[in-house]
């Protein structure tokens, strides 16, 4: 019951980290969605505000809309993920089969539906909240005609105190909260301050609300007989936060005091303080919320940091860093300092950051810090982000080059310059779309490239060990001389080599205490192998760490065959994670115990409820590949009859002639051995690989959900742009424009954003991979081995994701192109 588990959580956990992705590319796809809807609806907008309606009239229509989309969506996708679910269970069986012999079952429950359902449609509606405040924020006489949004100078801007004031805004908004509550986690002996902070942290919010209301405007804007708003007395355990956000903004909305710059730095630092500055601060005084929130990022990142030394996790220690990256980031823009040479850089430095860390670069400063699966989503949001960054603030370095290819593409140079130069006129809508489509092909690129590369190392013919058929024996009717016996039964044995008599005492029939260099060591339960000498003269398994004084491989098989005190061991004795999917408590050594040329330990095998005891010493380590097929502890064969002699199970490994029909042969062995069963190395490993490519399969067709929110993106872009650049249609066929170069404008323009994001998730997701691989990031299996890239797969992905995004923009191209010349000129 616990294996089965164990098993369910960790392909529950791989689901759901491999899905964070899915989920981000959702949210971003959400955002985009409201953020084009509003641009759609702008004069509409513009003149429901002149009419009278309230900012927050705008925001409750948006909501009241979404909740609808919401809703609907959130029951469709539960009826959907029910059958997804139910396929994806029956794929995972079917491909377990020859594989893995294991067998899910599909669980649904009440409970973790409401939970799953509950838990969309909240985070949408978080996300649409968000997009509705900022679709609200408009300048209503721009709104009306249908223009952009006027720039609101700053006179504060790219100064100290504009700085200060920006963070003290941030703080009371929300920051204080944020910060206040990871604080009182990590930092229980500052429990008194940072409960303080969080208590008046509670209040700002509702301040800040409150000041933008009529409720907090100057007398002179106040408009007579409105009440204060109601809603936040739903929230009935923060309803005395509110009271008192109601009684300081009541005190200070008449008073407008002149500032200095110390005593904004004094509200930082004391919540009171802050608070009464922000009730009385010019309610039109643009704020730099990106520079106050990325110092809120600076202080997480310190907390982050707390917490990755305290507990060696890698994952907040570089979410730690990727924060302090963003600060700076946006520190630099507040300052005015070149916004594509600033962003260039630090995304360029938290890239370079992310490629040398796995690598073990920084270990000397860091130490040995420990990481998980999550890092997969971490790694994948926060490298795309940087590679997106670096395409929307350098995508026109390419306007040049094509410029200069004009003899060779003749008549489509003017639309391929207009498809690269547009895209970057709204660099948010690109920035967004290249980083949904990014996401999910870095997440299958990144799966695809690990996965064929560890099937490379753990079954490659490498774990056969030089044999070829593997023969297993009844135990209550073993076979003292398998070719004698098989030629007895008639079974033609020219094809055999070599055979190997193998007895085994298997993990539960052991017990096993070891004896290391440093002192006491770990207790465990084993399999143990015990071979004869056609074993170690034939095998040609390979050794990762040797003990001091054995120069090669051969050396330390012929000790091993030539006393039967010595040992050899399986690369998962050091490897704690295979221990969690057994029903035993496996034996699991330290690392250390076997670094290259290390100091022979003894181990006494000790059978379970006898007084025999057998002391070996260890002289190497099998190499990883090995693991497949001699997962044990690899001793003389007397050594195991002595040791264990209840343990009676028996194996022949059999070596055979080149060209030899592997199954047919064990076939053959099977129909003259009636007591034995009998099957190929080769087999045996094509059944793994197959079932490795099967869940290969299974989780890039999950992944290939997401895809399509990417695509989504495109055709609403696509479609909307149609409508948007109207007037520029018209004007580009008044020009000489013909209907097949505006087409094409539109296609090349989805094709460059397609691209970018498709190139920006494989290289990403190829490039990390190899970083991780080679450097022994995702396993010590990998370190040093040779690194190999899907290229078939990834074309694969990359040309199913690149047509989907021509086919989906091919539709609005067409529409775009049947505008009419003088209609689209005269529209407004």
């Amino acid at each position: 019951i616990e294996i089965a588990k164990l098993v369910g959580s960790v392909f529950t956990t791989v689901f759901i980290i491999f899905g964070l992705f899915s989920i981000a590319a959702g949210i971003l796809l959400i955002f985009l969605i409201f953020i084009m809807l509003a641009a759609e609806r702008k004069p509409e907008m513009g003149m429901a505000r002149a009419v009278g309606a309230k900012r927050r009239h705008l925001v409750e229509s948006f909501l009241a809309e979404g909740m609808g989309y919401d809703l609907g969506a959130a029951i469709v996708g539960l009826v959907a993920g029910i059958f997804v679910t139910f396929g994806m269970v029956g794929l995972i069986n079917a491909f377990a089969e020859t594989g893995l012999g294991l067998e899910l079952r599909t669980n649904l429950t009440p409970r973790s539906l409401i939970i799953a359902f509950c838990l969309g449609v909240i985070s949408t509606f978080i996300v649409i909240f968000f997009a509705a405040v900022r679709a609200s924020r408009l300048n209503i006489v721009a709104a009306i005609r249908d223009l952009p949004e006027p720039i609101v100078t700053n006179p504060e801007a790219a100064t100290w105190r504009g700085y200060a004031r920006a963070v003290l805004n941030a703080a009371v908004a929300g920051g204080a909260i944020a910060v206040s509550v990871f604080a009182l986690y990590r930092l229980p002996d500052f429990a008194p301050l940072f409960s303080i902070a969080l208590l008046f942290g509670l209040i700002g919010p509702y301040v800040y609300m409150l000041r933008r209301q009529n409720f907090g405007a100057p007398r002179h804007e106040r408009i007579a007989g409105q009440r204060i708003p109601l809603w936040p007395f739903l929230l009935v355990p923060l309803i005395p936060f509110y009271l008192v956000a109601l009684l300081i903004v009541r005190v200070m909305r008449d008073r407008n005091p002149r500032v200095s710059f110390w005593l904004i730095v004094l509200g930082i630092l004391l919540p009171p303080v802050g608070l009464v500055l922000i009730a009385s601060q010019d309610r039109d005084r643009p704020i730099a919320w990106g520079a106050g929130f990325g110092v809120v990022g600076l202080a997480l990142a310190a907390l982050f940091m707390e917490w990755a030394f305290s507990s060696d996790s890698y994952f907040f220690f570089a979410g730690g860093m990727s924060l302090a990256f963003g600060w700076a980031a946006f520190t630099l823009r507040y300052f005015r300092l070149h916004e594509r040479i600033s962003f260039t850089i630090l995304a360029c430095l938290l890239l370079a950051f992310w490629y040398v860390s796995p690598a073990g670069a920084l270990d000397f400063i860091i130490g040995d810090l420990e990481g998980g699966p999550e890092l997969f989503f971490l790694s994948g949001i926060v490298m795309v982000a940087c590679g997106t960054f670096l395409v929307v603030y350098n995508a026109d370095i390419l306007l040049p080059p094509i410029a200069t290819l004009g003899a060779r593409l003749g008549r489509i140079v003017p639309a391929v310059k207009t498809a690269v130069a547009y895209p970057l006129t709204a660099r948010m809508r690109t920035g967004m779309t290249i980083m949904m489509i990014g996401l999910i092909t870095f997440s299958l690129v990144m799966f695809s490239t690990v996965n064929d590369n560890f099937t490379n190392i753990f079954l490659s013919d490498d774990a056969k060990g030089g044999f070829d058929t593997i023969v297993f024996v009844n135990s209550n009717n073993r076979a003292d001389d398998l070719v004698a016996t098989l030629e007895e039964n008639g079974v033609d044995t020219t094809p055999i080599v070599a055979v190997s008599e193998q007895r085994i005492a298997f993990a539960g029939e052991t017990e096993i205490f070891v004896d290391a260099p440093s002192g006491p060591g770990v207790a465990g339960t084993f399999t143990v192998i015990g071979a004869d000498a056609a074993f170690f003269a034939t095998n040609e398994l390979e050794f990762k760490r040797r003990a001091a004084g054995y120069g090669s491989d051969e050396e330390v098989w012929a000790a091993v065959a030539g006393d039967p005190t010595l040992a050899v061991i399986p690369g998962e004795l050091t490897d704690a994670a295979g221990a969690e999917f057994s029903e035993f408590a496996l034996l699991t050594l330290d690392p250390s115990l076997v670094e290259e040329g290390f100091e022979p330990f003894t181990l006494h095998l000790h059978a379970p409820g006898t007084d025999l005891n057998t002391s070996v010493t260890v002289i190497g380590q099998v190499d990883d590949p090995g693991d497949i097929f001699w997962n044990g502890i690899i001793v003389q064969r007397d050594t195991v009859v002595a040791a264990f002699p209840d343990s009676d199970s028996q194996r022949f490994v059999i070596k055979t002639r080149d060209g030899t029909d592997q199954e047919a042969f064990a076939k053959s062995i099977e129909s003259g051995l009636p007591q034995a069963s009998a099957e190929s190395f080769q087999k045996l490993l094509d059944d793994q690989r197959a079932a490795s490519q099967g869940f290969l399969l299974l989780f890039q067709g999950f992944m290939g959900l997401g895809l399509i929110i990417g695509i989504a993106a495109l055709g609403v872009i696509a479609f909307r742009a149609v409508v948007e650049r109207r007037q520029q249609i018209g004007m580009l066929r008044a020009i000489g424009y013909q209907r097949s170069m505006v087409a094409l404008s539109f296609v090349f323009e989805s094709g460059f954003v397609a691209l970018s994001g498709i190139i920006l998730g494989a290289v990403l997701g190829v490039s990390l991979s190899w970083v991780l691989f080679t450097s022994g990031g995702i396993g010590e299996a990998s370190e040093g081995g040779d690194f190999i890239v899907p290229w078939l797969q990834l074309i694969v992905i990359c040309g199913i994701a690149f047509g989907a995004s021509m086919i989906m923009t091919w539709f609005p191209a067409q529409s775009a192109s049947r505008v009419a010349v003088a209609e689209a000129l005269r529209y407004e």
